[in-house]
């Protein structure tokens, strides 16, 4: 009997260590190039990176002001809409939540919070670009 929990004991063992093995290959080639990226990269990081804009193609140099911009305008634009829409809603559902109207209200809500947003973005990007 204790030959089998031995035998046991060392196949967990030698198990364990293979999965640990296979699970270091696989992520050491992922970390090799994060580092890689980190090292090349590090060098390139300067505060005119963010305050520039792009320079034309071939020309060395540039930045990504008018991408942060950018950004920025889109989210502060959509928060103005939508964080005032959500708040009177949900006064709205808690305050005067009965009937068909409220019901339609709870449903969309619901709606929303169940579709993850990369599904909104790419039916939002399939709108922008039709074929």
């Amino acid at each position: 009997m204790e030959t089998i929990a031995y035998r046991r004991r060392a196949a967990d063992k030698t198990a364990r260590a293979l999965f640990a093995l296979s699970a270091l290959i696989v992520v050491l080639p992922l970390f090799l190039i994060f580092f890689d990226l980190l090292w090349k990269g590090a060098r390139e990081l300067k505060w005119t990176l963010l305050t520039d804009l792009p320079h034309p193609v071939g020309e060395p140099g540039g930045g990504i002001a008018n991408g942060i911009l950018g950004t920025l305008t889109i989210a502060g634009l959509a928060m103005a809409g939508g964080i005032p829409l959500a708040v009177m809603s949900g006064i709205y559902l808690a305050e005067y939540g009965r009937g068909k109207f409220a019901s339609t209200v709870r449903f969309a809500v619901d709606m929303l919070a169940g579709v993850p947003s990369i599904i909104m973005g790419i039916f939002g990007y399939l709108r922008e670009f039709p074929r």
